[in-house]
């Protein structure tokens, strides 16, 4: 992403090894309803920073797909974590589809492709270093209420924020299988950054997966429409925003970002 970039590195490296995908005790999402009007569409541009070091650059585009109540959600990164990825999800953020590729041009390797229906994830999931490879079938069911975890940031932005509020669902990804998140809504506060200064909740949501759990800090502009304007992952790199754009008519009207 440029934000999801580190998570979703981590993830994928996994595949090849063909990571139990079992679903975690206890995780019974919550009866909190993302809903899509909360959040704002456009081009999203951010930097990462790797330890206060320039780790890359990209793009995240918000867009409502024409004909359809359905969401695109893509992102195009370039530098350490190049990669590209598209989910598209409904106006609850209940997923539709996924894929995932890394590298740029014609070195671009698909990571995996996901379909979602009935309650079931379906696809395939290729390792990383095996372009010829036919990857691994997938085929899960999963627990109502499970998004697709490249957007689990947005699950969290188009929730009602409130500071104290907290919230819980589940997400999917195919090297992590099925994990419980939990989400805490901060105190409002100020934050400067390339793109500008923002009115900003801190929320703090934990993942929890089979072998750890990993606590992010995603900072969400308020207002009536939400944006994530900074990110701090548990290793140190903190995703920025850099710049706010309008979709394009190109943009607005294509069937999908993600090649």
């Amino acid at each position: 992403m440029p934000r999801r970039a580190i998570r979703v590195v981590l993830a994928a490296l996994t595949l090849a090894a063909g990571t139990a995908q079992t679903t975690p005790q206890g995780a019974t999402p919550s009866a909190a309803k993302p809903d899509t009007s909360r959040l704002k569409t456009g081009v999203f541009t951010y930097q990462d920073l790797d330890r206060g070091q320039e780790a890359g650059k990209g793009t995240i585009t918000i867009r409502k797909l024409p004909g359809s109540d359905n969401y695109s959600f893509s992102a195009e990164i370039k530098g350490k974590f190049s990669q590209s990825w598209e989910s598209i999800a409904r106006v609850d953020l209940q997923p539709v589809s996924a894929k995932l590729r890394f590298g740029e041009g014609k070195e671009a390797r698909p990571a995996f492709e996901l379909k979602y229906s009935a309650g079931k994830v379906t696809g395939r999931a290729y390792p990383r270093d095996a372009a010829s490879s036919r990857g691994r079938a997938i085929e899960l069911s999963l627990p109502a209420g499970t998004v697709d975890q490249r957007i689990d940031w947005a699950v969290v932005l188009a929730l009602e924020l409130k500071t104290g509020k907290t919230f819980v669902f589940n997400v999917y990804d195919p090297g992590t299988g099925v994990s419980r998140v939990t989400a805490e809504v901060g105190p409002v506060e100020n934050v400067r950054l390339p793109a500008g200064s923002f009115e900003a909740y801190r929320i703090a949501y934990q993942v929890e997966k089979a072998d750890k759990v990993e606590t992010y800090q995603v900072l969400a502009s308020g207002g009536t429409q939400h944006m994530m304007v900074r990110e701090e992952f548990p290793n140190g790199l903190v995703t920025e925003l850099t710049k706010i754009g309008q979709l394009s008519s190109v943009e607005a009207t294509a069937s999908s970002i993600v090649r």
